[in-house]
């Protein structure tokens, strides 16, 4: 028996005519769906927000990873240079200061007492070589000599 448009209809006193033996009384109650769909909607929602807490963790993860990875490498960069500043540091005024393997020294002081004679400008060219991070304009030239004394390993007494 078919209803309006073409519908199945249910008759409480017979079942229905509805497809694969789906009957009214094997039907949920009404309230026991709507029950499930907002457990469904509850779980969906709860899910999302753990997914993108996930993603937000994962995030920091990476973030903390390249810090990490960072200061690995400034921590490399500062090992490779100690045999050098270790040399430096028992030179004598006049012996030859130690660099790194592949900076061009034409613009570097030879010795620790050329670095204390070099003027502003050839502090900061001998700066700008060693790739030292650069000084305020108004800073005073003993700063700038003692940052490329701090990188070479050479004491100074100012």
């Amino acid at each position: 028996m078919a209803g309006l448009a073409g519908l199945p209809t249910c008759r409480p006193d017979h079942g229905s005519d509805w497809p694969l033996g789906i009957t009214v009384s094997n039907l949920p109650a009404a309230g026991s769906v709507v029950a499930l769909q907002q457990q469904f909607d509850t779980f969906q929602q709860n899910f999302n927000a753990f997914q993108q807490q996930a993603n937000q963790d994962r995030q920091q993860a990476n973030q903390n990873h390249q810090q990490l990875v960072g200061m690995l490498r400034d921590m490399q960069n500062e090992q490779h240079l100690l045999p050098m500043r270790l040399y430096n540091a028992s030179t004598s005024e006049m012996a030859l200061l130690c660099y790194p393997a592949g900076v061009p020294q034409d613009q570097l002081p030879r010795m620790r007492r050329d670095l204390m004679l070099f003027t502003r400008e050839q502090l900061q060219a001998a700066s700008a070589v060693l790739g030292l991070p650069a000084l305020p304009n108004n800073a005073y030239v003993d700063e700038r000599r003692m940052q490329i004394a701090n990188y070479l390993g050479v004491p100074l007494y100012i």
